[in-house]
């Protein structure tokens, strides 16, 4: 029996799959949080938000301290 194993790596799948859920295709600088140890965090972020410095990991009120005009949208782990 041969034994196959594949790979996938997607950065930005969980915002792939936030903007067509919405009916969106633009990107203008979105970043996904949820919650984590009493904060919200970052989740995922667009290429144009992680140009702006938005990195995932970091605390959404520093992201928006950074930039205040951040789109931002809960992320659902689940349905990535």
């Amino acid at each position: 029996m041969n034994r196959r194993i594949l790979s996938l790596w997607l950065p930005f799948w969980p915002i792939e799959r936030h903007l067509k859920q919405q009916g969106m295709t633009v990107r203008t600088g979105l970043a996904l949080y949820a919650p984590e140890r009493g904060r919200l965090t970052v989740k995922a972020a667009d290429g144009f938000a992680l140009r702006l410095g938005i990195r995932c990991g970091m605390p959404l009120a520093q992201a928006r301290a950074m930039q205040p005009d951040l789109n931002v949208a809960l992320a659902d782990p689940a349905a990535d």
